[in-house]
């Protein structure tokens, strides 16, 4: 299963900083079909066809959620949580910076 978490320009308007549940990237999350999303800037955790999972978050991504955190400047952008077959039993996804940006 491949998730697409596009961040938008809304998202990042409407995103509340310094609150894992409703940041930008969890409004993201919601929007591609994660239920009950928190990021806490090195995790995150959802539900997925109601099943809980929950994986680390890489540093790129860290540091784009750090940068939101902290009032800074940030651009709309795209990552993607892969889950193989075995991820349904582990409850393990691990999400990667997509290669291609959303245009700004």
């Amino acid at each position: 299963m491949r998730y697409k978490i596009q961040v938008t320009e809304e998202d990042i308007d409407e995103g509340t900083r310094g609150d894992t549940r409703h940041c930008a990237f969890a409004r993201a999350m919601q929007r591609a079909g994660i239920g009950d999303p928190v990021v806490d800037g090195r995790h995150w955790s959802g539900r997925i066809e109601g099943v809980p999972f929950s994986g680390g978050i890489p540093s790129s991504i860290t540091a784009w959620i750090r940068d939101f955190d902290s009032h800074k400047a940030v651009h709309p952008k795209a990552f993607v949580i892969d889950f193989d077959e075995s991820a349904l039993a582990t409850n393990d996804g691990v999400p990667r910076e997509e290669e291609v940006l959303v245009p700004v």
